[in-house]
């Protein structure tokens, strides 16, 4: 069979105003971890083709003509909810191309929403969860006919049959993420994927999933935390390491919930003598002198950590379930060992006070972070907060609900704060990334780096795009 695997492109997405675009587009491009998973189990006899539309920035038409060209038998969609609209474009056209051609939808919209997806018309088949196994396996009972006793091996497999949407029981096996393939890289262009922080060639890694924590402004669903064994993920890096990539994302949710696979690890990497740069998602806590020392030893460049805010009164209320100290902690603890740290921060929570937000760029100074990102908050679908929005009335129903039935394109929900206000967020946000990484100490510092001419080019390219897009905004909006 042809089988075409593809993301969503950002054509009529949701219009969340969280994250400037310049960070969104510029800063970064992620290869695509999830569709690689999948596509590894499945048999090499079928023709497989995978397309990162993202990246390749293809609008709906343009994702059309490569379906036309290639006229699949299946067709694997990768969704996020902020790209709900092309979903149902694309689907619906395929269908029309190629009326016996079957859709399925799979990605973190398919694990938040698996009924309100299976019940799109021309959607076949969702796969919430684990794909890496399921996947393959449906392509499978897809080739010898979809008879319906081979549909129900599927473990939490929703479909269509006699006009009616069923769904299959849950798998009661433990997921031990070890079993699964390693994510074949060679099905995707490696010179497409980057981050302005990296000196070189980069790739995706996953060595747990899920995370156990309830901050109210998350939309991370999974709550039971899987890990790899140090081994595995080892294995994977020396894998990583074959096809030339010197420098990996791990891009667990919480890398360091669990110390002592953190530390297992990093001597695994040591006792190999594997030489491998890294960097990993974290917590501030738990985090530690020792922990800190040996992941730098074992080759690790960066931590990404969610600070989100320095005020305590905001940390409680968003159920962060860090303090300040600790915090503080973090940051003199990355200084001593010298790791590098790139912070998140959020703006807009409510009780966030004037003051607060003009000392924020002297106070993010003080914690000697290499780099930042500031986001605006933002009532995601499945969130806490969201939902006490739409509880006490500021939201007047449960807009989200709505558009996931019937998505229209550019999506946007009510304004739930004043104009004013959200002015002066987005105006903070982008003096505090114009101030920072525009200031002649972050620039001799980042010069001083061993980087490749096309990383330095990359640089100078998104520092003049920061400057345009950021100033443009200000002068644009005082008119």
């Amino acid at each position: 069979m042809k089988i075409l695997l593809i993301n969503l492109p950002i054509e009529g997405e949701v219009q969340e105003n969280t994250t400037p675009d310049y960070l969104l587009y510029d800063f970064m491009n992620f290869p695509p971890l999830g569709l690689m998973a999948i596509a590894t189990g499945i048999n090499p006899k079928h023709e497989l083709k995978l397309l990162d539309v993202s990246s390749k920035r293809w609008n709906i038409n343009d994702t059309l003509e490569c379906l036309k060209k290639f006229e699949p038998e299946v067709l694997g969609i990768s969704v996020v909810t902020r790209r709900l609209y092309a979903l149902h474009k694309i689907a619906k056209k395929a269908k029309k191309l190629f009326p016996n051609l079957r859709i399925i939808a799979g990605g973190p919209h398919i694990n938040y929403f698996p009924m309100d997806s299976i019940q799109i018309d021309d959607i076949d088949y969702v796969l919430p969860g684990f794909g890496e196994i399921k996947f393959p396996q449906l392509i499978d009972v897809i080739e010898r006919g979809e008879d319906e006793e081979s549909l129900l091996e599927i473990s939490n497999l929703y479909y269509k049959t006699n006009g009616h949407v069923k769904k299959n029981l849950n798998d009661t096996k433990l997921i031990n993420l070890d079993d699964f393939p390693f994510p074949d890289r060679g099905l995707i262009d490696l010179d497409l994927y980057y981050t302005v922080a990296d000196k070189a060639k980069m790739t995706t890694v996953y060595t747990s999933r899920g995370c156990p924590y309830r901050c109210i402004f998350c939309d991370v669903q999974e709550k039971r935390f899987y890990y790899r064994s140090p081994k595995n993920i080892v294995d994977e890096f020396e894998y990583v390491k074959s096809h030339g990539i010197d420098e990996i994302h791990i891009f667990d949710d919480t890398f360091n919930l669990n110390r002592r696979r953190v530390l297992d690890m990093c001597n695994e990497i040591l006792k190999r003598g594997l030489d491998v740069k890294w960097n990993a998602r974290v917590r501030v806590f738990p985090f530690d002198r020792e922990m800190a020392a040996l992941m730098k030893k074992a080759g690790c460049v960066r931590l990404h950590v969610g600070v989100e805010s320095l005020d305590p009164g905001i940390l409680k209320y968003m159920k962060k379930k860090v303090s300040l100290s600790q915090i503080k902690e973090f940051f003199a603890i990355c200084d001593e060992v010298k790791m590098n740290t790139l912070s998140y921060f959020i703006v807009g929570f409510p009780g966030e006070t004037d003051e607060y937000r003009k000392t924020l760029f002297k106070e993010i100074k003080k914690l000697k972070t290499t780099y930042v990102y500031i986001n605006i908050l933002y009532p995601l679908a499945k969130t806490e907060f969201y939902d006490e929005l739409v509880k006490n009335g500021t939201l007047k129903k449960d807009y989200w609900a709505e558009f996931i039935k019937t998505p229209v394109p550019d999506f946007s929900l009510p304004s739930w704060r004043s104009s004013e206000l959200q002015k002066k967020l987005i105006d903070l946000a982008d003096d505090i990334h114009r101030k920072f990484y525009l200031s002649p100490s972050f620039i001799i510092n980042d010069l001083r780096k061993e980087i490749s001419f096309n990383i330095f080019l990359l640089k100078a390219r998104v520092a003049i795009l920061l400057l345009i897009k950021t100033m443009y905004r200000k002068l644009f909006k005082k008119r």
